[in-house]
């Protein structure tokens, strides 16, 4: 037990070290030995782990898709925050999530995705996945907030919902060339203008933007 439970901790190790690394530098511009020499083990050991960059290179999407998934859960469900506090958080937590992914990695990943079309199918089929599960926790978020008179009675909750997994789609997809021209918060600011906002009774609008 002891022996599995020190695997699964150099495991993480990785799999951290090389989100930074991908994220800020780009996946073609980190190599196996720099992680290696990073995390001071020899890069035999790594490849025992993954067995090619590629594989490290999932495993790291994986592992940002199920933190952002906690992250927003633990937001909807903390008991300290009221809903417009809430609200606000959560456009932090996802505006937080992205900035990590610089315009060089979204760049080689869609540029890896056209070549790797089976295992980005799967990736994308995880992600959809991932996203449901989120909408269902927003959608009843979105209830709570119409009993206590944050959002607006008269819009359709599962229109909302839909509406709202394009958005999230679309930004998490948001190609490089975009990322480029504008930062994260300011395609979250825009987005929360246009529909975060809107959604909102005149009183919680007022609350959000103070």
């Amino acid at each position: 037990m002891f022996l599995e439970e020190n695997e699964a901790l150099l495991k993480n190790r990785i799999s951290t070290a090389a989100e930074i690394q991908f994220f800020k530098y780009g996946f073609m511009n980190t190599t196996m030995q720099e992680l290696a020499s990073e995390l001071q083990i020899s890069k035999k050991t790594l490849y025992k782990y993954f067995a090619s960059k590629e594989e490290l290179l999932w495993a790291v999407i994986d592992n940002f898709h199920q933190k952002m998934e906690q992250k927003i859960n633990e937001v909807i469900t903390q008991p300290n925050l009221d809903f417009i506090e809430k609200m606000k958080e959560l456009t932090k937590t996802v505006a937080g999530c992205n900035a990590q992914l610089s315009p060089q990695f979204l760049k080689e990943i869609e540029q890896l995705g056209r070549s790797k079309a089976m295992i980005w199918a799967e990736q994308e089929e995880k992600k959809h996945l991932m996203l449901e599960r989120i909408l269902i926790r927003v959608e009843n978020f979105f209830a709570e907030g119409i009993s206590k008179q944050m959002i607006r009675p008269d819009l359709n909750l599962k229109l909302v919902t839909l509406a709202l997994s394009h958005v999230i789609r679309n930004l998490l997809a948001i190609d490089a060339k975009a990322r480029e021209e504008f930062s994260v918060p300011e395609i979250l600011d825009t987005i929360t203008k246009l529909f975060i906002e809107g959604l909102l009774t005149e009183q919680a609008r007022q609350d959000y933007l103070t």
